[in-house]
């Protein structure tokens, strides 16, 4: 097949998978605020990497709890708020309890687990070994653990990397108090597996109907990238080359100056632009 083809189909493709990633139906999101961030409950299945397409490409990420009183505000609106029906998103992978994604792993480097919820390589690593290892950089972890002894994470079959919180105690054949976890605690989990999820915004958004980002053009012209006629606030703007990599990310002013992107090596690139109100706009450019 001729290169330029192929180039094109996956540039398609790729287009396509950003695309449907970002397509939550807004009937399955509950939305609530904390500590001046929002959060997003998507209560659709998928597997940890799509769940971080998903909130990547809805401008968030997926969340990192810092602390115990993030980790119990969270827990409280998923638990209580949310209307999660538990069956929905359970996995055997967990002992057969509820588990909602959030932004930790260790994909990269078995027990390494680092803050990764956009899944690029800027990350914070917060826990180092398994469930007798330690917290890096005095981070706040809430491991599964039960009668005083911390019994997560466990690697499970030797491929649980994805981090989820879970939101009642596992396994569910044991009673309470006498199993590796319970509710509210965190778990390493398949990352295959399929489950709801949790986006998280570094600020508050509206919670008013998102409008669209209209009659806008986007355009790179002698290495500079600009972004005209948008009729709301922007917060940033990040482009993605053929093989779906994040290259580029840029947080700009509500009306943004043309943005240096001399950087960029010559290609085709998707460009998201990222509204203040949380909505997108998704276009094909070329350097």
């Amino acid at each position: 097949m001729n290169k330029r083809y192929t180039s094109i189909l996956l540039f398609l493709c790729i287009n396509i998978y950003y695309v449907n990633a970002q397509r939550a139906n807004t009937a399955n999101i509950y939305r609530f605020d904390y500590n001046g961030h929002t959060y997003e409950v998507v209560k659709e299945n998928k597997n940890w990497a799509d769940a971080v397409a998903c909130a990547v490409a809805r401008g968030g990420y997926l969340a990192e709890i810092d602390t115990a009183a993030e980790n119990t505000a969270i827990f409280d609106e998923l638990l209580n708020n949310a209307s999660i029906t538990l069956s929905l998103t359970s996995t055997a992978n967990g002992g057969g309890a509820a588990y909602v994604w959030i932004g930790g792993n260790d994909r990269a480097s078995e027990g390494t687990w680092i803050w990764d919820g956009d899944n690029t390589v800027v990350s914070s690593s917060f826990w180092s070994g398994s469930a007798s290892g330690s917290a890096t950089n005095s981070a706040y972890t809430n491991w599964g653990t039960t009668g005083g002894t911390q019994n997560e994470p466990d690697n499970y079959l030797s491929n649980q990397d994805g981090l989820a919180i879970g939101l009642n105690a596992w396994p569910t054949t044991n009673p309470p108090g006498f199993g590796y976890g319970e509710a509210g605690q965190w778990n390493d989990i398949l990352d295959t597996e399929t489950l709801f999820y949790l986006i998280e915004y570094n600020t508050v958004l509206s919670h008013d109907t998102p409008e669209k980002i209209e009659n806008s053009r986007v355009y790179i012209y002698d290495s500079q990238l600009f972004i005209e006629a948008t009729n709301i606030p922007i917060a940033t703007v990040a482009l993605y080359d053929l093989t779906g990599k994040k290259v580029f990310f840029y947080q700009t002013e509500a009306i943004p100056k043309p943005i240096d992107v001399s950087s960029l090596v010559k290609g085709i690139y998707l460009v998201k632009i990222y509204a203040e109100n949380g909505s997108t706009l998704a276009k094909r450019i070329r350097k």
